[in-house]
């Protein structure tokens, strides 16, 4: 099945929402702050899922010394550390 990609024109929705009955438009309303709550608390959820200052400072630091082949094994192990924590955040804000 293809996804299409529905455009809708704020005068065509207001068209098609005059014409419902009252309790459908206030459960239209209700559903559609719902939703937005709902929405926002996610972002936020997804916002708030990154790795502390401190291991973004030094994740900066060791990725520019191991693109420019100066990092040493002590480093290498840390900068590993950094990217398995990277991959545990990916998978969260998937979820």
């Amino acid at each position: 099945m293809e996804a299409q990609n529905l455009q809708v024109t704020r005068e065509s929705l207001l068209s098609v929402v005059v014409r419902m009955p009252e309790k459908e438009v206030d459960k239209l309303f209700k559903d559609a702050k719902r939703l937005k709550k709902r929405e926002t608390e996610l972002i936020n959820k997804v916002k708030n899922i990154d790795l502390s200052s401190e291991d973004q400072k030094l994740y900066g630091k060791l990725i520019k010394k191991f693109r420019a082949e100066k990092v040493t094994s002590k480093e290498h192990n840390k900068l590993t550390e950094i990217i398995d924590k990277l991959e545990e955040i990916t998978l969260k804000r998937l979820k």
